[in-house]
């Protein structure tokens, strides 16, 4: 038995290989009949930006190796596939119907069929095309992969000539947002001139950042600067892309006589701009102590916790708006003339911090207001006094989560009464000053909390739901796309409003559907957009 086991071994190893190379040589015939695997739309071109090191190497991105392209202009012979950039020119509605049905390569025939529907609207009738297909075929028609260093360099021409640059986030808790942002905001700064930085957390720990940048304190006390960044949740800025960030900043502005600074824009933190309010008052003018301090007093008790303001106000057992407004304008109208520029735009900001914080939280329990407006309104109000304080043709950037910089009015805030600072800077500023960028991902982790103040959790981000921009994207073969809008392209089934996703600081995988996706028309929300097919967690440093 032995010898005939050892006999049969050579011939079915031999069978084996046999049916490997079939297999193989089958594989090669189709790749060559189809002519779909070289066209410049398949094989995934990765990019990488990291930071190196989180104490000061600025991100790199990655060229890929180059990928052949195979560039087929069509002529009367149809039968050899096309390019997509030979798609996206043709105007010959008898082309583009053979190509949409005769075209080996399915992304080929999609983008063909939206291309005749984008000339003639007649693409939903051709056989085998579907409404979902064209809104896909759209995306294909305005998605640019993104190969290398000059995919940013479009980008970059798309917004540098705004006074804001707007640059959003999916989640608050993805690295791939952090950096990319990162990235754009340094070429920002250093080619074209941007002023500051202005993101969605608070004013008090975050001015000592600019501080730092600005080398108003020691490079010895990075870490400790670092650490102050700790309200929940910490890793929002307390982590490796911010701290590689800040290094480049300071050494930007050590070597160029035009400092640039970094700011936050939300109304938490009330008790520490309490505190600094106070503080700056009892050291400088100890003579103007006793009033502002007198007048602060109904809001002492509640400082650190600010909740239970809300329900004191909802038990008409307090109400402190008359008070910190009283104590705003009289430190506006004696202290802000007398210190100079920098010390009063700290001083003037803590003092408003107070106010629209009152305004958000009595806006939780009091129906004729809105809470989260309350909020928008204190971060326009930041903007404002930046670019106010860094003069005439003063440009900023600001990082906020998608729901507060893409256009409110694109969604279904607006039928809510909700409007956000994209929104209302495109308004102030009018649009073509704004320039508003959206970014998201189809899978991958997050980190984010169950509950308010719950520790940060890696959490896995599942495939979205089909009516979403999330789903439509994922089904594109790049790793990276962008995608720039303006009046030429803002057209076709891209403009049906389909979700679009939306992670914060909590978050519920398993409900996600419920509620996690934004009734959105992506080509008004935003002036442009980039989407991951996969993305993951934002770590916190910890010291």
């Amino acid at each position: 038995m032995g010898n005939q086991i050892l006999h049969i071994v050579p011939k079915l190893w031999l069978h084996c290989m046999k049916g490997v190379f079939f297999l193989l040589f089958a594989y090669i015939a189709i790749i060559s009949q189809t002519g779909c695997a070289t066209t410049e739309q398949t094989v995934p071109a990765k990019v990488s930006i990291d930071g190196k090191d989180w104490n000061g190497h600025q991100a790199a991105i990655e060229k890929p190796n180059d990928q052949p392209v195979l560039s087929r202009v069509p002529g009367e012979d149809i039968s050899a596939a096309v390019s997509l950039a030979d798609v996206r020119k043709l105007t010959d509605q008898t082309i583009l119907k053979k190509i949409a049905l005769e075209d080996e390569c399915e992304y080929i025939r999609l983008a063909a069929a939206a291309r005749l529907d984008a000339l003639s609207a007649s693409a939903v009738r051709i056989r085998g095309i579907s409404r979902s297909d064209i809104r896909k075929g759209y995306a294909i028609l305005k998605m640019k992969p993104v190969e290398g260093k000059q995919d940013i360099d479009a980008l970059i021409e798309h917004v540098r000539g705004a006074k804001m640059v707007l640059l959003g986030e999916g989640s608050h808790g993805t690295v791939e947002y952090y950096q990319w942002r990162a990235e754009i905001s340094r070429r920002l700064v250093k080619d074209h001139g941007f002023n500051f930085i202005v993101v969605e957390g608070d004013w008090p720990s975050l001015y000592q950042v600019n501080r730092y940048v600005k080398g108003n304190i020691d490079r010895s006390d990075f870490h400790t600067v670092l650490a102050g960044l700790d309200r929940w949740p910490p890793w929002m800025w307390k982590n490796s892309v911010i701290a590689d960030l800040m290094e480049w900043l300071r050494h930007y502005n050590e070597t160029e006589n035009r400092p640039v600074g970094f700011y936050g824009m939300d109304v938490y933190g009330i008790s520490r701009s309490y505190d600094q309010v106070l503080e700056t008052i009892e050291r400088e003018f100890p003579e103007y102590y006793q009033k502002v301090s007198g007048l602060y007093e109904c809001l002492q008790w509640f400082k650190d916790d600010m909740q239970s303001y809300a329900r004191a106000v909802a038990n008409r057992t307090a109400h402190c708006e008359k008070a910190v407004n009283r104590a705003y304008d009289f430190i506006a109208g004696n202290i802000l003339p007398v210190i100079d520029s920098e010390q009063a735009l700290n001083l003037q900001q803590n003092a408003a911090v107070l106010v629209y914080g009152e305004r958000h939280y009595r806006a939780m329990v009091d129906p004729r207001m809105d809470s989260w407006n309350e909020r928008v309104k204190f971060m326009h109000q930041v903007v404002t006094h930046l670019l106010d304080y860094y003069g005439e043709g003063a440009r900023g950037i600001i990082w906020a989560h998608n729901t507060h910089i893409g256009d409110a009015r694109a969604t279904n805030m607006a039928r809510q009464g909700n409007i956000n600072i994209g929104q209302i800077l495109r308004e102030s500023l009018g649009e073509q000053q704004v320039r508003l960028v959206g970014f998201g991902s189809a899978t991958g982790t997050v980190k984010a909390g169950r509950s308010w103040g719950a520790p940060g959790e890696v959490m896995s981000i599942p495939t979205p739901v089909k009516k979403s921009y999330e789903y439509v994207f994922s089904q594109l073969p790049y790793e990276i796309m962008m995608f720039l809008f303006d009046d030429t392209n803002r057209h076709g089934p891209l403009m049906e409003p389909l979700g679009h996703r939306a992670i914060g600081v909590l978050y519920h995988a398993e409900r996600e559907h419920l509620g996690n996706f934004v009734p959105s028309v992506l080509p008004l929300r935003y002036d442009a957009f980039v989407f991951f097919q996969k993305t993951s967690a934002l770590r916190e440093l910890r010291f």
